[in-house]
């Protein structure tokens, strides 16, 4: 895309096309995310080698953070060539919206069953729910994060249920959410815990629709419709990477998560589809959390904006055991 511009340029010979970037995300990883961008834009603010952006600008850690940078050189210079060639416009000083009200933490604890499957996981990246079934396995360390989320959240792959802890947990909290006749968004990250967590809503009293990246486009389009026109209450359970689409929730001012992505930008945009224009309450974020998981540190590394991988490594056994 940058050769494009730069030839379409060349071709002219009058300093365009203008080219204008537009987003609400342009540094998920930092300051290095404006290279490329950057370049596109005008290739002449930062030049259109990124091993030069990087001598100038980076540094990179050692051992395990080779490839990750750890912090910035001649960081003035780089904030003024950024700013000197950038509109910035935040949600606070653009928008009279409502406050975002602290979090609130809700605690499921595992059963003792399942606390016994999860550390066998952790320990040997294997388990078995029953004697003589298929066991539960994990190829590498990727493999082993994503079997023990689910360990958490309380369901398999295929959907057989270990536990239901989460799942009463939800219940009684969207029992609370529909008697006061409030919308609520629930985002889950796994099918079996998208199916769980809608039939929680409808036992609750909810009218409640699922959302996945299954699910047509014309229906996503009439359920988000009745959600956001509806005269009573109605959750809406989406899978958390689909519902972080550019969707307008905002008649939902409650948002509980029954578990998290891993992805920064996937949990910021869920989060900004009822924090924008048109938003009149107060909003409130609930977040499901299994003691002595991954839940906690997930969730830390999604707040606080780290690096998930970084924070895996650093301290492996310490990040899964939360």
């Amino acid at each position: 895309l940058w050769r494009y511009v730069r030839a379409r340029r060349d071709k002219r010979g009058d300093g365009r096309p203008f080219v204008y970037l537009l987003t609400g995300t342009p540094q998920s990883k930092g300051y290095i995310d404006f290279f490329a961008q950057y370049r596109i834009m005008d290739a002449d603010i930062f030049g259109t080698a990124k091993h030069y952006f990087e001598d100038r600008y980076c540094i990179y850690g050692r051992g395990r953070e080779k490839f990750k940078v750890v912090r910035y050189r001649n960081k003035r210079e780089l904030l003024k060539k950024i700013n000197s060639h950038a509109f910035i416009i935040t949600k606070d000083k653009a928008l009279d919206l409502p406050p975002v009200l602290d979090p609130t933490f809700i605690h499921t604890p595992l059963p003792p069953r399942a606390r016994k499957l999860y550390m066998e996981m952790a320990e040997d990246m294997v388990t078995w729910i029953e004697k003589g079934e298929e066991p539960i396995t994990a190829a590498n360390a990727g493999a082993k994060r994503i079997r023990l989320q689910q360990i958490a959240g309380g369901f398999t792959t295929d959907g057989k249920q270990i536990h239901d802890e989460k799942v009463k947990y939800l219940k009684d909290r969207l029992e609370d959410l529909c008697e006061a006749g409030e919308n609520v968004l629930v985002y889950a990250r796994f099918l079996p815990e998208v199916r769980a967590a809608h039939e929680a809503a409808q036992r609750a009293g909810y009218t409640a629709f699922a959302i996945s990246g299954s699910t047509p486009a014309r229906d996503r389009k009439d359920q988000i419709r009745e959600f956001q026109r509806s005269t009573k209450p109605i959750a809406l359970v989406f899978q958390v990477s689909t519902g972080s689409l550019a969707y307008n929730l905002t008649a939902a001012s409650h948002v509980v998560f029954y578990s998290l992505p891993d992805s920064w930008v996937d949990y910021w945009q869920a989060l900004s589809r009822v924090d924008r224009q048109g938003q009149r309450k107060a909003i409130n974020h609930y977040y499901l959390v299994a003691p002595g998981t991954l839940d906690a540190r997930m969730l830390r590394a999604l707040r606080e904006k780290r690096d998930m991988h970084a924070e895996i490594m650093g301290n492996p056994q310490g990040f899964l055991l939360g």
